[in-house]
């Protein structure tokens, strides 16, 4: 095959850094946030910390304080930019508002509410072999307890504890599936119920919804039924032998989330398809998406632990 080829130059505008502000908050937890610095996406070197912002951090408009930089030096895993209020903590029902400025660059600021609980009341469990690979899968069907007026997130973890001797290592994975594609390789999880495909759009996309969203689902979508169902694959099973033994469990978790965390996915969902979100989506995504930042608000989890 032969083809031409064209050099093309393109003329990028510079544009100034701004704040990048992202935060998941839920009670118990102490109210924590991550600053970063946008950067282009050619630099070799990417150049993101800001570690000298002020954080100033308001629950129901009353003004708690400001967050302290809380980066260790030694502290090889998390990224730097992390930042804590000592003390301060919500409840369901607040209003939590986030505020970061710091020297030449634009402030930015981030809303949301907590939302209320959600509960697990039961999980069954059934495998089955898939007719089109004929792969064996794990199906969960949960049964939860949810406001109609609310948001949710179902997550399942599968964790394996490898023990030889005295030594243990756990591995744990969570994963969704990604798309469509002739393989699959390591742990999956399948949204399949159709609560997960309640975003509207085509019967193609909206097939897609529940693996690219990750399990999040509105509780007025959840119609003549409290149980939903998703699936997992491969199976592993436990077992023991002379010199190594597998202990095999699955960790079964449903968060309430606010809206603002609903419409993030989704509309990451949208962009990873290449598809153009409606305005009305994404004004009510958040009141802070022209100054790139991300708060949302998370109250606990219900999760049994299945074996």
């Amino acid at each position: 095959m032969v083809s031409c080829v064209r050099d093309v130059e393109i003329d990028l505008e510079d544009l100034p850094d701004r704040i990048v502000l992202n935060a998941s908050v839920c009670p118990g937890k102490e109210v924590c946030a991550h600053l970063s610095k946008t950067w282009f996406i050619m630099d070799s070197v990417p150049d993101f910390e800001l570690s000298d912002a002020k954080v100033r951090v308001y629950v129901n408009d009353e003004f708690q304080g400001l967050m302290r930089n809380d980066d260790l030096p030694e502290d090889s895993i998390h990224s730097r930019g992390q930042y804590v209020l000592p003390g301060c903590f919500v409840r369901q029902g607040d209003c939590l508002r986030i505020e970061a400025e710091a020297d030449g660059y634009e402030p930015v600021s981030g809303e949301t509410r907590i939302p209320g609980r959600a509960r697990i009341y039961e999980v069954d469990t059934l495998s089955y072999r898939s007719s089109a690979y004929y792969a064996e899968y794990l199906r969960f069907s949960v049964k939860i307890g949810v406001e109609t007026d609310s948001y949710y997130r179902l997550i399942v973890e599968q964790i394996l504890d490898f023990r030889k001797g005295d030594s243990t290592r756990t591995v744990t994975s969570f994963r969704s599936l990604g798309g469509y594609s002739w393989y699959y390789s390591g742990f999956s999880v399948d949204y399949e119920d159709p609560v997960f495909q309640s975003f509207g759009g085509s019967p193609i996309t909206s097939q897609m919804d529940g693996r690219y969203c990750m399990g999040v689902f509105r509780g007025e979508d959840l119609v003549n039924t409290n149980a939903i169902k998703v699936s997992v694959f491969p199976v592993e099973y436990s077992y023991e032998s002379d010199t190594l033994s597998l202990d095999v469990h699955y960790d079964v978790r449903l968060l309430s989330i606010s809206e603002d965390y609903y419409r993030y996915m989704i509309r990451m969902w949208r962009t990873a398809l290449g598809l153009s979100p409606d305005i009305k989506r994404i004004n009510r995504v958040s009141r802070c998406r022209e100054t790139r930042c991300l708060l949302i608000g998370i109250l606990g989890m219900d999760k049994p632990i299945l074996r």
